[in-house]
């Protein structure tokens, strides 16, 4: 099985076991979720028939270099909370592997 099927797998159990808690978008809102993840209420995934198209060939769409270099720094800043969040999956991964 494909590492995306388990995410998928995790997450569909998650939201389904009440006593996890796992934290749901307030009412008329919604959490982004990657393709891979199935569309329901709650969480949007990006349109299957809609094609992505990078802003590469549009200049006046890229960012200059002070907003690169910003944006840069913030990705560096971030690297902390993804690494919470992966500690957070994984527990949340194991307490559903234990309760089989």
């Amino acid at each position: 099985m494909g590492r995306c099927c388990s995410y998928t797998r995790i997450f569909l159990e998650a939201l389904r076991r009440e006593n996890l808690h796992f934290p749901h978008p307030p009412r008329g809102k919604y959490y982004l979720v990657d393709a891979g993840y199935p569309q329901m209420k709650g969480y949007l995934g990006p349109n299957k028939d809609q094609e992505f198209k990078p802003y590469d060939d549009d200049e006046d769409k890229l960012p200059s270099d002070d907003e690169e270099e910003n944006a840069t720094q913030d990705v560096c800043e971030e690297r902390h909370p993804n690494l919470e969040m992966d500690k957070e999956r994984d527990s949340i991964a194991t307490l559903l592997m234990l309760r089989r």
